[in-house]
């Protein structure tokens, strides 16, 4: 697998556990190599994971919560991206491809 670039957006509800959750997510992100994390609730990153990969590890092993928080990671090559949260939140078709 080589090496691929992600954008990696997300959404954490504010509630009692969202410094729990938003740091669960952080520390997984960190652990990557490249990246950059400058504007609030995005990061992009240059990693050996494919998309599924990648989206799967931190929306699984971070403490986000499906009905609460959303994350989207989009691959910057192909357009293609990976939706988690609740449904009615769920952004349409437009500039990628959700699979």
């Amino acid at each position: 697998m080589a090496y691929r670039t992600y954008i990696i957006g997300f959404a954490i509800k504010s509630d009692e556990t969202y410094q729990q959750r938003y740091n669960s997510l952080m520390t997984l992100i960190d652990e990557v190599g490249l990246k950059w994390k400058e504007p609030t609730s995005f990061v992009s990153v240059h990693v050996n994971e494919t998309l599924s990969e990648l989206s799967h590890r931190l929306f699984m092993k971070s403490n986000l919560i499906t009905h609460k928080d959303v994350l989207i990671v989009v691959d910057t090559q192909t357009n293609q991206a990976k939706y988690y949260g609740p449904e009615s939140r769920k952004p349409g078709k437009f500039q990628f491809d959700l699979i």
